[in-house]
C-alpha cells in the first residue's frame, strides 16, 4: 500500500485546511484512509484587553520587597501596544525610591525583541566615583579634566581659584559622564568644603549640571561655544561666602534661591540632583540633614530626553 506524507498549511482562524493539489501529485481512491501525523498551531493575538481583573503586576528587586502596579485599562492592538509598554515602564519607575537601598541606582531597560516579546532588564548602575585613594586611577565611565588638589591632607577635593577659575565652558569641566544620566532611580552629590572668597568672575564657583544629547555630542570636539548657559538642569554655588545658591530647570536660565551655603568645621553642605519615584529634584543637603532642600518643582522624568552629567 502506497503511503504519501504531505505538509499542509493554512492561515484560517478556525483550523480548517483548504488546499488544492495537482492530480499527478495525489490521487485519493474510494475507501482510502487519511491520517494526521502531527500539527503545529501558532496562536495569533490581535489585541490585549486590560480590565480590573488582569491589570495588576507584582515585581521584586529583592526578596520580601514586593511592589505592586496597576496598568491602565483598555484594548491594545499593534497600533497602540507601545503605549502599554510605556505605561508599564513609567509605573515601575514610580515605585523606585532613592531611599530604599535595593532601589538606589537601579536602571530600567525595556525593549521589544525580534520575536515581538517585551523584555525588561533591571540593571544596577555604577557608583560614580572620581579617583581612588592614590589619586591616579580615573574610572573608565567618565571623562575627567582639570582636577587639582590643595596641599597635604587635602584628600580628594577639587578647587577653584585664581589658578583654576571656572571659565563657564563645559569643555573645561572637572568631570563629564560617558553614558546618559540614570533617570530611573539614583542621586549625585557634590560636597562644598570651604570658600576662598576670590571674586574672580560671574562664573566662579561649582556647578552640578545635566545637558541634552545634542549639545553633549557637540562637546566631543571641545566646542567652546557650549557653556553652562546651555545646561538643561543645574545647581550651582559661587565661591564667595553669602552668595545664594542658584538652579536651572528646563533650560530656563539660572534662578536665584533664598538659600545660602553654611560651611564650617561641623561639616559640609551638598548640592544634589536626585531621581526618585518617577521625578527628578534639584536642591541641597544642609549640614547634618538627610532631607533634600528642594529648589524649583518636581520634574516628571517621562518628559526628559537623554541627559549627560557634568561637574563644572
Amino acid at each position: 500500500m502506497k503511503q504519501t506524507l504531505i505538509r499542509l498549511t493554512c492561515e484560517t482562524k478556525d483550523g480548517i485546511f483548504d488546499n488544492n493539489f495537482n492530480e499527478s501529485l495525489l490521487e485519493v481512491k474510494p475507501n482510502s484512509q487519511l491520517a494526521l501525523q502531527s500539527m503545529t498551531l501558532k496562536r495569533k493575538i490581535d489585541f490585549v484587553v486590560l480590565d480590573p481583573t488582569n491589570n495588576k503586576i507584582l515585581f521584586q528587586l529583592n526578596t520580601g520587597n514586593t511592589k505592586e502596579i496597576f496598568l491602565k485599562q483598555g484594548t491594545f492592538t499593534n497600533n497602540n501596544i507601545e503605549d502599554l509598554f510605556q505605561d508599564l515602564e513609567e509605573k515601575i519607575r514610580d515605585e523606585l525610591d532613592v531611599f530604599n537601598e535595593f532601589d538606589f541606582g537601579v536602571d530600567i531597560q525595556m525593549f521589544i525583541r525580534n520575536d515581538n516579546r517585551i523584555q525588561i532588564d533591571f540593571e544596577q548602575g555604577r557608583q560614580l566615583g572620581l579617583i581612588d585613594n592614590d589619586r591616579t586611577n580615573i574610572l573608565p565611565y567618565a571623562f575627567t579634566r582639570n582636577i587639582s588638589y590643595p596641599g597635604a591632607g587635602g584628600g580628594k577635593r577639587m578647587t577653584r581659584g585664581p589658578d583654576n577659575p571656572n571659565t563657564g565652558l563645559l569643555k573645561d569641566a572637572f568631570l563629564a559622564t560617558k553614558k546618559p544620566f540614570n533617570l530611573s532611580c539614583g542621586e549625585v552629590r557634590a560636597g562644598i568644603f570651604s570658600f576662598n572668597n576670590v571674586d574672580v568672575a560671574v562664573k566662579s564657583g561649582f556647578v552640578l549640571g545635566l545637558i541634552d544629547e545634542v549639545n553633549y555630542i557637540a562637546l566631543q570636539g571641545d566646542n567652546p561655544e557650549i557653556t553652562e548657559d546651555d545646561l538643561t538642569f543645574a545647581v550651582r554655588t559661587d565661591q564667595v561666602n553669602n552668595a545664594p545658591y542658584q538652579f536651572v530647570q528646563d533650560a530656563q536660565g539660572y534662578q536665584v534661591t533664598s538659600e545660602t551655603p553654611v560651611i564650617g568645621q561641623n561639616g559640609m553642605e551638598y548640592m544634589a540632583i536626585q531621581v526618585t519615584k518617577g521625578k527628578m529634584k534639584l536642591g541641597i543637603y544642609k549640614q547634618g540633614s538627610n532631607t533634600l532642600t528642594q529648589f524649583g518643582t518636581d520634574i516628571d522624568v517621562k518628559t526628559i530626553l537623554p541627559l549627560f552629567f557634568f561637574l563644572l
